[in-house]
C-alpha cells in the first residue's frame, strides 16, 4: 500500500499549566426545562447536560444566561458562522429541518471547553428557514482537553485571552497545509515530534525560534522516544525552513497587532 506523507502543526500561547479539577459548571435549569439529562461523556473526561424548553423562534435567551453565569476563568470564543443557521439532516428517516445556534468558551486554568447549543426540529423536513414548532432542544457538553488552544485551533475557533484589562486576541495561522515531510524522516521511515518556543512578530511572521524537545519513533515502534537537541539537528533544521516561510495572523491588542511568544508544537507523521 502507498504511503502519503505530511506533517500537523499548531501553535499555543505559552500559559501556566493549572492542576485540573473534576468540579463541573453549575448552568442555569430554567424552570419549565423537561427531559432533563446530566450524563458524563464516555469518550473524554467531561460531563453533558440536556433538556426542552419552549421558547419561540429565534430566542436565544438561555446562550445569553450561560455565558452571564460563567465566572471570569472562562472566555468566548468566536466561530465562522454565528446566530442561527437552517440545515436539514439528512440522516435521519424522515429528514428533519434544523435550525441551530450556539456558542463556545474556553477556561485555560482548567483546560476546559464549554459548548452550548440550542436548536430547533421539525419533521418531515421541507426545507423552511424557521421551525414549525416552539420545542428547543439545549445541550451544553463540558469538557477537559490537552490544551485549549490547540484545541480551539483544530476547531477554527479564535478565543480571548485576559491581560490586566484588555483582551488579546491570539495569533492564528493564515495557511493549514501541511508542512513538508523532512527527507530525513522519509529515508529512515521515522516520525517525529517537535516542540518550539517562537515569537509571532507584529507583521504575522515567525521571529526567534528556539527548540525545546525533539522525540521520535520508527514505524512499528509505539513509543515516542526522546532524544537530545542535537541529534535532532537534520529534522530541526528543515522544520525551521517550514516554518520561517509560514505567515499568521498576529496578535491584536486594542485593535493593533503586537509581537508574542507562543509555543509550536509540530508533529510528522507518516498515514498509513
Amino acid at each position: 500500500m502507498t504511503r502519503a506523507v505530511g506533517a500537523l502543526a499548531c501553535a499555543v500561547l505559552c500559559l501556566p499549566a493549572f492542576a485540573k479539577g473534576r468540579e463541573w459548571t453549575v448552568l442555569p435549569r430554567p424552570d419549565d426545562a423537561r427531559e432533563f439529562q446530566v450524563k458524563h461523556v464516555s469518550h473524554r473526561e467531561g460531563v453533558r447536560t440536556r433538556f426542552v424548553i419552549d421558547r419561540k423562534y429565534p430566542d436565544d435567551g438561555y446562550l445569553e444566561a450561560v455565558g452571564a453565569a460563567l465566572n471570569e476563568e472562562w472566555h468566548p470564543c468566536s466561530v465562522s458562522k454565528n446566530g442561527w443557521v437552517a440545515k436539514v439532516d439528512a440522516k435521519r428517516t424522515p429528514p428533519v429541518d434544523l435550525q441551530v445556534n450556539g456558542r463556545i468558551w474556553i477556561n485555560r486554568e482548567r483546560q476546559r471547553l464549554l459548548w452550548a447549543t440550542i436548536h430547533y426540529e421539525s419533521s418531515p423536513a421541507t426545507g423552511a428557514p424557521t421551525p414549525a414548532n416552539d420545542t428547543q432542544r439545549v445541550d451544553v457538553l463540558e469538557i477537559e482537553v490537552s490544551d485549549t488552544d490547540d484545541y480551539a485551533r483544530s476547531m477554527k475557533l479564535e478565543c480571548t485571552s485576559r491581560d490586566g484589562e484588555d483582551d488579546v486576541i491570539l495569533p492564528k495561522s493564515l495557511y493549514i497545509d501541511d508542512l513538508p515531510f523532512p527527507e530525513t524522516l522519509r529515508k529512515f521511515k521515522m516520525e517525529a515530534k517537535l516542540q518550539y518556543a517562537v515569537v509571532i512578530r507584529t507583521n504575522g511572521r515567525v521571529g526567534e525560534i528556539r527548540l525545546e524537545s525533539c522525540s521520535t519513533r520508527t514505524i512499528g515502534e509505539w513509543q515516542f522516544v526522546e532524544i537530545s537537541l542535537d541529534a535532532c539537528g537534520p529534522i530541526d533544521d528543515e522544520a525551521r525552513e517550514a516554518l520561517s516561510k509560514r505567515r499568521y495572523m498576529p496578535a491584536m491588542k486594542k485593535g493593533q497587532p503586537v509581537a508574542v511568544w507562543g509555543r509550536l508544537f509540530i508533529e510528522y507523521r507518516l498515514h498509513r
